[in-house]
């Protein structure tokens, strides 16, 4: 597990409490949820950080060139969480966990139980992701039954999230 900022002045108490808190939050999403947990980047950022690596880890991830993911703006269809201050998406060494730190400090302990959630989702259906995201960036288009398949397991992920969130966010 990695813990890194991007374009991010300031928060020294935040980065360092997250550097203390997210091991722990990932063994209790491990204790909660089985599965195996692929490698995890925690990127703490500014959201328009969180959209600048959000984007780049996706392109790298599915292996589209630069020029199609470098404009790109996630959305709610690139990242499982709806949350417009923190997303966990592919990358090409597993995931990365998107943090823009100032809009989540009210969240914070939510955050870091609920995207390992994801990080576990998203591990777990690998190949459907870089699928979907090949059909987001239009170079291989899903056929309409998989991409509502796809959908609805993306609903579903973010209501398991959600549960297990609040289940543990009393134990962190």
């Amino acid at each position: 597990m990695e813990i890194t900022t991007y374009r991010l002045s300031g928060h020294r108490d935040t980065v360092r409490y997250v550097r203390d808190t997210a091991p722990q939050a990932v063994r209790l999403v491990r204790q909660a949820k089985s599965g195996p947990m692929p490698r995890i980047r925690w990127v703490l950022t500014t959201l328009e950080g969180l959209q600048e690596v959000g984007a780049e880890s996706i392109g790298r991830a599915v292996g589209v060139p630069r020029s199609v993911w470098e404009n790109d703006v996630l959305h709610g269809e690139r990242g499982p969480s709806a949350r417009p201050y923190a997303c966990t998406v592919i990358a090409p060494h597993g995931v990365d966990i998107l943090i823009a730190v100032r809009e989540a400090l009210d969240v914070l302990d939510g955050v870091l139980v609920h995207e390992p959630v994801h990080a576990l989702q998203i591990g777990r259906a690998r190949r459907d992701e870089v699928a979907f995201m090949l059909h987001e960036y239009g170079v291989q288009p899903l056929s309409p039954w998989r991409l509502r398949r796809t959908h609805q397991r993306r609903r579903q992920d973010e209501a398991e999230a959600q549960r297990i969130e609040r289940r543990l966010l009393s134990r962190l």
